[in-house]
């Protein structure tokens, strides 16, 4: 039957919007009236302080119980399900190769040479690897290859460390490494077992999909996402239940320092992860911080202990739009502004040199939690 009611799809798209799970995140105003508006969802946690392994909500922007795909910021965990493996088979690996293995490298000069040493050391070549022929991210040399007429690669994608780190795992426990792609692998139930226990949770299956490197993903909730990286960054406060839980937890540590510690490793030029990992938003006593995009608008943040946040941070942004590195540092910004972590300021977009701009206002939708809320919280509690 067709429906010939002119309001029909109308109608469909109110209630699509009402029951999304997206809210504004910031407008661009030109004289009071709102020209851009950026939708998404945002989560905020910090440690309960008195139950180990338990976090409190500072800020819930959209709904923090909404599943998402967690792209590239689960490639720590995917790493964590068979490092062990590479480190006993591999003593050879440097803290850059294991770096790169959690990255979405730009294929700049610097990762190319780190995949040429673990192709040498892991005996791997780029034949084995079964993500898409790709440009590098980075633009500049993406331009350059395209100009020259040079073809893409399998070993220029952005995810190539990460399969090598696949493959040297299979090859070390003998098993068929043309195989390492099947999502019903023992290697991915344990991932999915790990993540479970370390969440909590009471089942040990996920949402399954094929990210874009052609390797299994999973979903979890907003809030979930926040809580693993406020662990990883915080690994000393968290408890958990379960084999698969306490050998990622053993390794947290390890993981979180290697993030800070190579953050052009993990990205490279112009990466938003990268860049805020190196300082490019300065925070108040320099506290510990790992950062990690994630394709379709996704950055997932842990920051460590410090001053104002005695048991750390977890964040997860989501735009609902996609990423976009411009939106996600004002976002982030404006975050660390309300947090407390920096000096407050309202960047506005870039205009021409000389150009009137007074008329222009960035206006942000989302306000976080004083500490002091949550004490009163739990006072009444």
């Amino acid at each position: 039957m067709i429906d010939l009611d002119p309001c029909a799809e109308k109608r469909a798209k109110i209630c699509f919007i009402m029951n999304a799970p997206w809210q504004p995140i910031y407008s661009i105003e030109r004289s009071g009236i709102a020209e851009v508006t950026i939708f998404g969802a945002i989560s905020v946690v910090t440690g309960d302080g008195k139950i180990e392994g338990k976090t409190e909500a500072l800020l819930t922007h959209g709904d923090p119980d909404f599943t998402l795909w967690t792209r590239s910021v689960l490639k720590p965990w995917q790493l964590l399900s068979h490092l062990n493996c590479l480190k006993s088979a591999y003593p050879q690996l440097k803290p850059e190769h294991i770096a790169l293995m959690m990255s979405s490298h730009n294929a700049e000069v610097l990762h190319l040479g780190l995949l040429s040493e673990i192709m040498s050391l892991g005996d791997v070549n780029e034949s084995m690897l079964q993500c898409p022929a790709s440009y590098p991210l980075y633009a500049e040399l993406r331009r350059q290859m395209v100009a020259e007429g040079l073809s893409p690669r399998p070993l220029l994608h952005n995810c190539s460390g990460k399969h090598f780190g696949y493959l040297m795992a299979i090859k070390a426990q003998q098993g068929d490494p043309s195989q390492y792609l099947k999502p019903e692998a023992e290697r991915f139930q344990k991932l999915q077992g790990m993540l479970c226990q370390l969440l909590q949770r009471t089942d040990s299956h996920l949402p399954v999909t094929t990210d874009g490197c052609q390797l299994p993903n999973y979903a979890v909730s907003i809030n979930e996402m926040a809580r693993l990286y406020h662990g990883l960054a915080n690994p000393q406060l968290q408890r958990v239940n379960g084999e698969l839980a306490e050998e990622a937890l053993a390794n947290y540590g390890e993981l979180s320092r290697l993030m800070s510690t190579y953050p052009r490793v993990i990205g490279g030029t112009g990466r938003i992860d990268t860049e805020l990992m190196s300082d490019k938003l300065p925070l108040e006593g320099r506290p510990h911080l790992i950062v990690k995009q994630g394709a379709d608008g996704l950055l997932s943040l842990g920051l460590g202990p410090c001053e104002r946040y005695p048991n750390g941070l977890g964040i997860l942004i989501k735009v609902a739009s996609g990423f976009d590195a411009k939106e996600m540092e004002l976002i982030a910004g404006e975050l660390f502004a309300q947090l407390g972590l920096r000096e407050h300021d309202s960047p506005h977009p870039s205009q021409p040199k000389g150009t009137r701009r007074d008329h222009i206002a960035v206006v942000h939708h989302f306000r976080v939690k004083a500490m002091s809320d949550i004490s009163a919280l739990k006072q009444r509690r």
